[in-house]
């Protein structure tokens, strides 16, 4: 007979999504509220970029902040201790160099820091990505959108069925 336990590691994390809208050299604070389990948690505070994969889920790529800016201008702690039955408030900034423009994306993802297990056990650890939205409102930027793919096709069951590439090359998200 084989036995093993399994075990869950999971923090709650708030607010999943944080919108900032900032101007050229501003600087702003935020907070991250984490909820403690019944345990001390070692927890790790790493930022990635998000991207959208063309069948509309996101991957995280680990900060690279030569390609993607505002990786740099999100200053928070790399590591954080949650005390068992403490929520915990993480502060961290946001600072906009004063060349900056449009909307940027940054995901801090909060994950357990990995700790050895037990012999026979099964960890499950579930990891958190908080979206940073960082809008910057400057002159003359506008809403652009080129479609690149259209195709007008008919289902099996004889509807009419659109399916369109749509590239956004500005400096704004939206929808």
């Amino acid at each position: 007979l084989f036995t093993f336990s399994l075990t869950c590691q999971a923090i709650g994390v708030r607010p999943l999504v944080i919108n900032l809208d900032m101007e050229p050299g501003e600087t702003q604070e935020f907070e991250l509220e984490l909820s403690p389990e019944n345990r001390q948690e070692a927890v790790a505070l790493n930022l990635y970029h998000p991207s959208q994969q063309l069948s509309g889920k996101l991957s995280y790529e680990e900060g690279n902040m030569l390609q993607h800016p505002a990786i740099a201008w999100i200053d928070i702690q790399d590591q954080v201790i949650v005390p068992p039955g403490e929520k915990t408030v993480v502060k961290g900034t946001v600072q906009v160099p004063y060349g900056a423009g449009g909307s940027h994306t940054a995901v801090i993802m909060v994950e357990p820091v990995e700790a050895l297990g037990e012999e026979g056990v099964v960890q499950f650890m579930l990891r958190y990505a908080v979206r940073v939205n960082i809008n910057i409102d400057r002159p003359g930027l506008r809403e652009i959108a080129e479609v690149s793919e259209f195709i007008l096709q008919v289902s099996e069951d004889k509807k009419p069925v659109i399916s369109a590439l749509i590239k956004n090359p500005s400096l704004l998200h939206y929808l």
